[in-house]
């Protein structure tokens, strides 16, 4: 009796099959060989330091950010050991991290397009059947997965982010796998490879945004493996017939698998609710991180993405759904067709003897040629690339997906320009052949050519494409590897005091790339580096400043506890510092923040320097001769060298006008340069410091050279509002053209152009009188008065005929306690306005602040001649009669100024002091109780006046 034996499972069926077609050299030691290759590649064009896109990652490694990593947790469990090295070897340690990450992906790409599906033969299968995946096992099987690695891996946006430190490569090394537990899965049938892509695309999309891009791409992919067809018949009977090949399991497995991969995205939050110095709970760092990914995919340029993916995702679809057999199983179309026995002759590109078939096929084989070309064309940065269309964080996947399509499009091209002799006739071939006979030879011989040819241009591109990338791409990343923003970085480096010094700014960024610099240099431990926005917003950060420059002596100086540092705490450090150390302000400049009231910025290079205000003078001084020189010589050597380069990269050669469509469509063919993005953002730096000469030169009366460094400012950066905005000024002013004046709020709405005024700040100094009245009214609402005085003097000079710039600094030199300069002020404002009346007020309360009373008491008089309903003469020429004890005149004022407006209660006050004086008990109770009953509750004088009543009431009591 014969046992019976038990049926193959699908799995081990897909096992036997793929043990017949296995592709020991392509599919495994292929792989290893081609990202062993590309490693070597990448370790010699390696960048050995930071780079813009690196500056983040390495500055925590290398311990100079003080706030916990809030996003990519995956990223920082891999990178955190490399914070054990030395500082100095972070950058270089991390680059190769992610050239490994690059090799492994290519990898990952080589072994993707081995197991990529080739089914091009006619086995009458339905096409929503489940059947063995048929490899590509003849025809250099080899050949696309070298195309693909090459042409990716020379890939400009791929090969930059290869050789330095960005997360971007670590997230592709992720999607990479998912991609190839997909394709595993196909070829094995295997549902472990399925819970091992949903868990690590959790991961990859808990570590960055932008894989929740590809959900649905990889959604349908999944649909097209499992082959969920639910429209199908086929389908359907056999899932009510066999509903365990469904296989229920995994609708909650692989949801399952992929929350825990997601579940990751709880560490960041779990990190900085355990940093002490964060100071953020668990829940707040959540619903902080959770939106700022929203933020980040509610404003992602939908359109941009949809042209992205017409280039990478579609081809990838076609793929991945089995498209070719879904138009095989209704029009009956076959890429391969055995010659008809009928007429062994007739042997077709595709299909059988139908015409309308031929051309169905052809149409098709034509589209695959059409998506093999556009792949290729984006792989060269065409005007469609993700690279050209600013796609930032979702270039990698998609460049990844294109070079997948490219390869498999090159070995269906492979496979289907194979010429196979025709089978030995039945009968001999005549030698006078019908016409029938005569087409058909025709056709073969046509169709051996078109053959022929394809495999020509497919053995031209193999060779050529790789070498024509590598041969575009190279001097770009040789130049890149000295970036313009490190060369500003080092520049900044050199402009260092020599021993030691403190370095504040307000852009965070800038500050560590400088620091990182610095540690490379090992004088690490020689500067201090103040982040001025991070520590006015957390105390965690003055913890971190003290523990990470204990040789500054800091302790002393710095507040203690978990409060929140207070608006003088900044001011009061740089006062303790300032007298020990040089300090030096990194841009952008400072608008009202507290210091500035201590401090003025002088231009030292591309830094500003701190200096503190002389005693009892309220401008800052003038720049020595010794450093005009040098900041001539500086910007004089940068416009011989940097300046060229930079203007060359970031304004390359553009598309001329067109005429018609053909020219037009050429001009898209066409590869022009594309600008530096990295030159673009160190010509915005150089911009600024370039505008903030300008204006220092414009400031000392020099106009015209000014103009030129507005203007290279703007040729840097267009969008450069602060030059934009001095350069208009200063065509206007040579041109004796008359300003128009703005009142502050319309000055801040004209500039709607330009974005809010804080904005066109950040840009660089401004010199402009309108920008200048309303930064000073700003100022001195903030009570930076000398600031404040700087600006309207600069008003006052720029445009002479404003009497309100005149007002305002007479009146801001009263409230500064500058008695002398006000009264300058005010002689001044009454010389060059002589119907203006305010200048008498404005002399008189100068002299009441010297305590000339007499002098004060007649300037008085004379305001009031000119107005008489204005009490507040009234009220201060009383004080000015007590002061000088001349009580009768005095009560006169404050009887009369309580005329004019009886809840005037300063004059209750004085009234009071002078029944105080006179020992008049009942008339100082009484006026007392008044100027409580009409002054504000914030009056600093309430409680002596309280303390006066108390005193009143008890007295009075005692003498009962």
């Amino acid at each position: 009796m014969v046992p019976k034996t038990t049926p193959l499972t699908r799995e081990e069926k897909a096992q036997i099959a793929l043990k017949k077609q296995v592709l020991p050299f392509t599919a495994r030691r292929l792989t290893w060989l081609l990202g062993v290759l590309m490693f070597a590649a990448y370790g010699l064009t390696l960048n050995h330091w930071v780079s813009p896109d690196s500056v983040v990652d390495v500055a925590s490694l290398q311990g100079l950010n003080w706030l916990p990593r809030v996003t990519g947790p995956i990223t920082y469990l891999l990178l955190e050991p490399f914070a054990i090295l030395p500082p100095e070897w972070v950058p270089v340690a991390v680059n190769l991290f992610t050239a490994l990450c690059a090799a492994l992906s290519l990898g990952l790409l080589a072994r993707s397009v081995a197991l990529l599906p080739h089914d091009l033969s006619r086995t009458g299968t339905p096409w929503w059947m489940v059947t063995p995946a048929r490899l590509m096992t003849t025809r250099c099987p080899w050949l696309p997965p070298v195309v693909a690695v090459l042409v990716c891996g020379f890939q400009l946006t791929f090969w930059q982010n290869a050789i330095t430190a960005t997360s971007q490569m670590l997230d592709l090394l992720m999607f990479a796998y998912v991609i190839l537990c997909l394709l595993e899965f196909n070829v094995s049938r295997r549902d472990a490879w399925l819970l091992r892509g949903a868990f690590v695309y959790g991961l990859g999309m808990s570590n960055d945004w932008a894989m929740a891009a590809f959900m649905l791409p990889l959604l349908v992919a999944l649909i097209g493996v499992k082959r969920l067809f639910l429209f199908n018949e086929f389908f359907l009977t056999r899932l009510l017939r066999y509903p365990e090949t469904l296989k229920l399991h995994l609708l909650w497995q692989i949801p399952a698998a992929w929350l825990a991969g997601l579940s990751l995205f709880l560490l960041p939050p779990a990190v900085i609710s355990l940093t002490p110095s964060a100071h953020m709970s668990f829940w707040t760092a959540l619903k902080y991180i959770a939106g700022s990914y929203h933020a980040s995919l509610a404003n992602f340029p939908r359109e941009i993405m949809i042209i992205s993916c017409l280039v990478s995702v579609t081809p990838f679809f076609l793929i991945s759904t089995h498209f070719y057999q879904f138009l095989a199983g209704f029009s009956r179309l076959n890429f391969y067709v055995p010659p008809s026995p009928e007429d062994p002759h007739v042997h077709y590109l595709t299909g059988d003897n139908r015409w309308p078939v031929f051309l169905g096929t052809l149409f098709f084989q034509m589209g695959y040629g059409f998506f093999l070309l556009l792949g290729l064309w984006t792989m060269f940065d065409s005007p469609i690339s993700p690279r050209r269309l600013n796609l930032g964080v979702a270039c990698l996947p998609l460049y990844y997906l294109g070079a997948l399509s490219i390869g498999y499009f090159f070995g269906h091209f492979l496979l289907t320009t194979e010429v196979k002799p025709p089978p030995r006739a039945t009968k001999p071939l005549s030698e006078d052949p019908s016409p029938m006979e005569w087409r058909a030879r025709l056709i073969a011989l046509f169709v051996r050519s078109l053959k022929f040819l394809t495999l020509l241009a497919l053995a031209l591109l193999a060779v050529g494409y790789p070498a024509a990338l590598f041969w575009k791409n190279l001097p770009e990343i040789t130049v890149n590897r000295a970036d313009p923003c490190g060369d500003y970085i080092a520049q900044l480096e050199r402009e260092l005091p020599p021993d030691c010094g403190v370095i504040v700014g307000s852009d965070s960024f800038r500050l560590m790339y400088l620091q990182s610099a610095v540690i490379r240099s090992g004088l690490q431990m020689n500067y201090l580096f103040l982040d001025m926005s991070a520590f006015n917003r957390s105390s965690g950060y003055v913890d971190f400043i003290r523990q990470n420059y204990p040789g500054f002596n800091v302790d002393s100086i710095l507040p203690s506890g978990d409060a929140p540092p207070s608006v003088n705490d900044f001011p009061n450090l740089l006062k303790q510092l300032a007298g020990h150390y040089e300090i030096y302000y990194l841009p952008p400049l400072p608008v009202l923040e507290p210091f500035t009231e201590y401090f003025y910025l002088q231009a030292h290079g591309l830094f500003y320097r701190l200096n503190r205000y002389t005693p009892h003078h309220p401008y800052a001084d003038p720049p020595s001769p010794e450093i005009v020189t040098n900041n001539v010589v500086f910007w004089r050597t940068f416009e011989q060298k940097q300046l060229r380069q930079l203007l060359a990269r970031i304004n390359p050669p553009t598309p001329p006008p067109t005429a018609s469509l053909v020219d037009g469509f050429l001009n898209t063919l066409r590869f022009w340069p594309e600008a530096d993005n990295e030159s673009i953002e160190a010509g915005t730096y150089y911009a600024s410091a370039l505008n903030d000469w300008g204006v220092e030169l414009q400031r000392e009366g020099n106009f015209r050279a000014a103009r030129k460094f507005f203007a290279q400012a703007l040729e840097l950066n267009p969008r450069n509002a602060a030059a934009s905005i001095n350069l208009k000024f200063s065509r206007d002013y040579l041109e004796h053209r008359p300003v128009q004046w703005l009142a502050p709020f319309e000055t801040a709405r004209s500039l709607g152009e330009y974005g809010d005024w804080q904005e066109v700040s950040n840009d660089g100094l401004v010199d402009d009188p309108n920008f200048c009245f309303m930064l000073g009214a700003f100022q001195a609402d903030s009570r930076l008065l000398r600031p404040a005085i700087a600006q309207f003097h600069r008003v006052k000079e720029l445009s002479p005929d404003r009497p309100d710039a005149w007002l305002n600094l007479a009146n801001l030199f009263l409230e500064s306690r500058d008695y002398a300069d006000a009264l300058a002020a005010a002689d001044d404002l009454a010389a060059a306005f002589p119907t203006n009346h305010s200048a008498v007020l404005l002399k008189a309360e100068a002299y009441m602040g010297h305590h000339d009373y007499q002098k004060a008491i007649p300037l008085y008089g004379q305001s009031l001649a000119f107005d008489p309903t204005n009490y507040l003469p009234r009220l201060n020429r009383g004080l000015a009669h007590s002061k000088l004890h001349q009580l009768d005149e005095a009560r006169r004022d404050f009887n009369a100024v309580l005329q004019l407006s009886s809840n005037a209660f300063p004059a209750y006050y004085d009234l009071a002091e002078i029944a105080w004086e006179e020992t008049n008990r009942p008339a100082a109770r009484t006026n007392y109780q008044l100027f409580l009953k009409y002054a504000p509750p914030n009056n600093p004088e309430i409680d002596e006046v309280r303390a006066r009543l108390k005193e009143l009431i008890l007295s009075v009591g005692s003498k009962k």
